[in-house]
């Protein structure tokens, strides 16, 4: 009995000693990947490290943040310029690295597109996806691409990422070489995207590039550097099985033709034409005009491609009732016309007219009090205001303003003889007054 049980636990404790031996030899083999994995898990316990934390601002609280920070940097900076410069390194290396750079590829694709995913809609940037006819605030500007033509840019994408995994997932000699060729088609195709994709990002005529650009740049052209990875991998694999080759004598033509795998790249831009003309095929089945992936990119404003011309954006000002008037509905906000404040053109309603009045009232008559209101405003409210970006937010202040706006328009009433006067003129362009030459 005492045999058997000790042949038991030990062949419980095999599996685990033989799982961490295959870790540590996978490993030991592909530091690169550890080193990337150690990052990884450290700064996530790092952005862990703050979940839970309070606000109060004792020691505790900051190194927390402080360490939460550098975690969520380390993911955010050094994990995709790592990443970047090991895909570039793996252009030039030979297929002997094949498995550790397919591993990278499986988490620049991943990775990468939750990137970009996590960039667009937390709107870190001035880009905002909006089609060109839309109006905007500030410097934001209109989305790279036409939202109709999403739709045809994502089918060659997914074309390009299946080809991909088509031929990571065999060696060249394990492939049909017509299969090999269709393939490279497809990823000259994803290939021509990226590379129109960072183009169009390189700015505009009014809209010159910005650093905070690089995010959605990082992605396409790591795209390209594992293309052009597994088409050299292919032609290096297909010429390493030249020996067992030789051996058969092709008598088709075109057997022979594409048994020379250095004419490949050039047989994919002849086998890309057909595939291009079948994705456009089933985008018109889907009701795309046969132009949408052209119209993707100049179907656009502000950027390199673009042939639209948008409205001009408007100021928006950080200030409650100049963002409420701006960016609520109009069918509650009521805006009336355009304005200008501290220089800038402003939309205005006759709440904020109303609001700048009582202001301007209160400077004549009580400018201490007034000089006292301003400055707890300045040093409260404009941080506030910031967080007033949707249109329900600005409808809600809007209906919380109305009790202290009828307060405001009371005011004017007993105290001014022209009260509606007084409203009228706010935000007025001011004549430019020319001193008069003798």
């Amino acid at each position: 009995m005492d045999d058997t049980g000790q042949d038991s636990q030990e062949s419980q404790e095999m599996p685990a000693e033989t799982k961490w031996r295959k870790m540590k030899r996978f490993f030991h083999e592909h530091p690169v990947v550890a080193f990337f994995t150690v990052v990884f898990f450290i700064a996530l316990l790092c952005m862990m490290g703050t979940i839970g934390s309070s606000a109060a601002h004792d020691p505790a609280s900051v190194a927390r943040g402080l360490i939460g920070g550098t975690g969520f940097l380390a993911l955010m900076l050094i994990f995709p310029f790592g990443i970047s410069v090991v895909n570039l390194v793996g252009v030039f290396l030979g297929p002997q690295h094949t498995k550790t750079f397919h591993l990278f590829a499986a988490i620049t694709l991943i990775g990468g597109a939750a990137l970009t995913y996590f960039y667009i809609t937390v709107e870190v940037s001035d880009i905002i996806m909006k089609d060109w006819q839309e109006v905007l605030y500030n410097t934001q500007v209109h989305a790279p691409v036409w939202s109709e033509g999403v739709s045809s840019l994502a089918l060659i994408v997914a074309l390009g990422v299946a080809a991909y995994c088509v031929l990571a997932s065999r060696r060249a000699y394990e492939l049909p070489p017509l299969l090999i060729v269709v393939c490279m088609g497809a990823l000259y195709l994803w290939g021509i995207v990226c590379v129109i994709w960072c183009v169009q990002l390189s700015g505009g005529e009014d809209n010159p590039f910005r650093v905070g650009y690089l995010p959605l740049l990082v992605l396409p052209i790591n795209c390209i550097f594992l293309i052009l990875r597994e088409i050299r991998m292919k032609l290096l694999e297909w010429n390493s099985a030249a020996e067992s080759r030789a051996q058969k004598e092709w008598t088709d033509p075109w057997n022979r033709l594409l048994q020379r795998a250095e004419l490949w790249p050039v047989l994919a831009l002849v086998a890309m034409l057909p595939i291009l003309g079948i994705l456009l095929c089933i985008l018109a089945l889907f009701g795309q005009a046969p132009d949408a992936l052209i119209r993707a990119f100049t179907e656009t404003a502000d950027w390199r491609l673009s042939e639209k011309v948008a409205p001009p954006n408007l100021h928006y000002d950080e200030h409650y009732l100049c963002t409420v008037a701006a960016g609520g509905d109009r069918r509650i906000v009521k805006p009336l016309r355009m304005g200008v404040r501290h220089g800038h053109r402003v939309v205005v309603n006759r709440q904020l007219q109303i609001a700048n009045a009582f202001e301007q009232v209160l400077e004549e008559r009580m400018p201490r009090a007034h000089r006292r209101i301003r400055r707890f405003y300045d040093t409260h409210g404009y941080p506030i205001a910031r967080h007033i970006r949707t249109k329900w937010a600005c409808d809600m202040v809007y209906l919380l303003m109305k009790p202290l706006e009828w307060c405001f328009l009371l005011v004017l009433y007993l105290t001014d003889v022209r009260p509606e006067d007084r409203i009228a003129v706010q935000y007025l362009p001011k004549p430019n007054l020319k001193p008069h030459m003798p």
